[in-house]
C-alpha cells in the first residue's frame, strides 16, 4: 500500500458489499495528521491482513461500514474505538463484546433495529432514526446518548450520563431525573408533560415541546431554548441564565427578571407588554410583539431588534448600545440620540418626523419614513438608504458617506457634491435635474430620472439601468 506514513494511520473507511468481500474502489480513505491520502483499488479481495497491512491495522480507530456485514478480524476488533454501522436484520447477532476498545457506537438509519445491544465500556451512542426502535437498554458508563426521532417511550436511568438527544421522540413523556446530566435536547417531543429539575444541567433545548406549560427552576441552567413551546405560561427565574430563547411562545406572559443574562430572544410573544430592566442583557430581540408599549432603559445593551411592534411608541436612550432595528413600528414617534449607536434601521416608521445627529453612526436606513422631511449631517455615516421618502427634499453633503439610495424621493431636485461616494442609486427621483461629477463616484443607478438631461462626467463610471445591467461606462 502505497501511503506515506503508516504509524500515522487512524481512520479508513471500508465499503464491503458481500461476504468477506472487499470493493475498495475509491473507498479506502486514510487520515495521517493534516495529510490526507486517497488510495484507490481497482480489484476485489477477501479481506485479510494482506489487504490492509498489519501495522495499520494496529493504528486503526474508526471503521466506518456502508451498508455491509461486520468483518471479524481478530487484530482489527481489538483496536476498533468508533463504529459507524447500518445494522440490517442479518446482521442482528453480532457480537460486539469482541470490540475491546470500542467507545462510539453509531447505528442510526438501523430500520430492523428493536433494540440496542450492550456494548461494556461504550462512551457514545447514536441510534437516531430508527423507526422501529422502541427500547434504549441502561449501558452502565455510557455518557453520551442520541435517539432522536425514535419511537420509544421511556429514557433509561442511566447514571454517568452527560449529553442526551431525544429531539423528535414523540412518543416520550417523561425524562428521568439523571443526576450528571450536563445537556439535554428534546426538542419537538410532542407529548413531553414536564422538564425533570437536575442541579447541574447546563443547556436545555426542549423547543417545540407543544404540551411544556413550566419551565422549573433548574439551578447552573446556562442556556435555555423554549421557542415555539405554545403552552408554556411560566419560566422561573432562574439564576445564572445566560442565553434564552422563547420565540414564538404565545401564552407567555412575563419575561423573567434574570439577573446577568447575556441575550433574550421573545419575538412573537403576542401576550408581553413589556421587557424588564435586565441588568447585563448585551442582546435583545423582541419583535413583532403587538402588545410590547414599552422597553426597560438597559444599561449594557448592544444589540436591540424591536422591530414590528405595533404599540411600540418610544424607545429608551440605552447608553452603549451600538445596533437599533425598529423597523415597521408605526407608533414610533422619535428616535433618541444614543452616542456611540452604529446601526440604525427605523424602515417605514410613519410617524418618525426626525432623525438625531447620532456622531459615531455608520449605516442609516430610514426608508419609507414618509413624515420625515430631513435628514441631518452625520459626520463619519459611510451608509445612507432614504428611498422612498415622499417629503425629503434634499441630502446633506456627508463627507465620505460611500453609498447613497435616495431612490423614489419624488421631491428631491439636486445631490451635492459629497466627497468620497461611491455608489448613488437616484432610481425614480421625478425631479431631480442635477448629478454634479462628484469624483471616484464607481456606480451611478439613474432609471426612470425624466428631468435629468445630463449625466455625470467621472472617469471610470459605470451608468446602471432598472435592471442593474451597466448601460454606460465613463473613460
Amino acid at each position: 500500500m502505497n501511503v506515506l506514513s503508516l504509524d500515522l494511520v487512524n481512520y479508513i473507511t471500508l465499503n464491503l458489499h458481500e461476504k468477506d468481500i472487499i470493493n475498495l474502489m475509491e473507498t479506502c480513505k486514510v487520515f495521517s495528521q493534516n495529510i490526507y491520502i486517497r488510495c484507490i483499488y481497482d480489484v476485489h479481495k477477501k479481506f485479510n491482513d494482506s489487504v490492509l497491512e498489519r501495522r495499520i491495522l494496529s493504528k486503526l480507530q474508526y471503521i466506518n461500514y456502508h451498508n455491509c456485514i461486520l468483518v471479524q478480524n481478530k487484530q482489527l476488533l481489538n483496536n476498533i474505538m468508533y463504529i459507524c454501522v447500518e445494522l440490517k436484520a442479518t446482521y442482528l447477532h453480532v457480537d460486539f463484546n469482541k470490540f475491546h476498545r470500542l467507545q462510539k457506537l453509531d447505528c442510526s438509519f438501523s430500520r430492523s433495529l428493536t433494540t440496542v445491544p450492550i456494548v461494556p465500556g461504550l462512551k457514545e451512542l447514536v441510534c437516531g432514526n430508527c423507526r422501529n426502535l422502541t427500547d434504549i437498554p441502561n449501558i452502565e458508563g455510557l455518557q453520551s446518548l442520541c435517539c432522536n426521532n425514535c419511537p420509544i417511550t421511556s429514557i433509561p436511568n442511566i447514571q454517568g450520563l452527560q449529553k442526551l438527544n431525544c429531539f423528535g421522540c414523540k412518543e416520550l413523556i417523561s425524562i428521568p431525573v439523571i443526576e450528571g446530566l450536563r445537556e439535554i435536547y428534546c426538542g419537538n417531543c410532542d407529548n413531553l408533560e414536564n422538564i425533570p429539575i437536575i442541579h447541574g444541567l447546563q443547556k436545555l433545548d426542549c423547543h417545540q415541546c407543544t404540551t411544556l406549560t413550566i419551565i422549573p427552576y433548574i439551578e447552573r441552567l446556562q442556556e435555555l431554548f423554549c421557542n415555539g413551546c405554545h403552552s408554556l405560561t411560566n419560566i422561573a427565574n432562574i439564576d445564572g441564565l445566560e442565553i434564552l430563547n422563547c420565540n414564538w411562545c404565545r401564552s407567555l406572559t412575563d419575561i423573567p427578571a434574570i439577573e446577568n443574562m447575556q441575550a433574550l430572544y421573545c419575538d412573537d410573544c403576542p401576550m408581553i407588554t413589556t421587557i424588564p430592566n435586565l441588568k447585563g442583557l448585551t442582546k435583545l430581540y423582541c419583535s413583532r410583539n403587538n402588545s410590547l408599549t414599552s422597553i426597560s432603559n438597559i444599561d449594557d445593551l448592544q444589540e436591540l431588534h424591536c422591530n414590528n411592534c405595533e404599540s411600540l411608541t418610544d424607545i429608551p436612550n440605552i447608553r452603549g448600545l451600538q445596533k437599533l432595528y425598529c423597523y415597521y413600528c408605526p407608533q414610533l414617534l422619535s428616535i433618541p440620540n444614543i452616542q456611540g449607536l452604529q446601526i440604525l434601521n427605523c424602515n417605514n416608521c410613519n410617524e418618525l418626523t426626525e432623525i438625531p445627529n447620532i456622531q459615531g453612526l455608520k449605516s442609516l436606513w430610514c426608508i419609507q419614513c414618509n413624515s420625515l422631511t430631513t435628514i441631518p449631517n452625520i459626520q463619519g455615516l459611510e451608509s445612507l438608504s432614504c428611498s422612498i421618502c415622499d417629503l425629503l427634499t434634499d441630502v446633506p453633503n456627508i463627507t465620505n458617506l460611500q453609498r447613497l439610495d435616495c431612490g423614489f424621493c419624488d421631491s428631491i431636485v439636486s445631490i451635492p457634491n459629497i466627497e468620497g461616494l461611491k455608489e448613488l442609486d437616484c432610481n425614480s427621483c421625478h425631479s431631480l435635474t442635477d448629478v454634479p461629477n462628484i469624483e471616484g463616484l464607481e456606480k451611478f443607478h439613474c432609471h426612470d430620472c425624466p428631468q435629468l438631461t445630463s449625466m455625470p462626467n467621472v472617469d471610470g463610471l459605470q451608468i446602471y439601468d432598472y435592471i442593474e445591467r451597466p448601460i454606460l461606462t465613463r473613460s
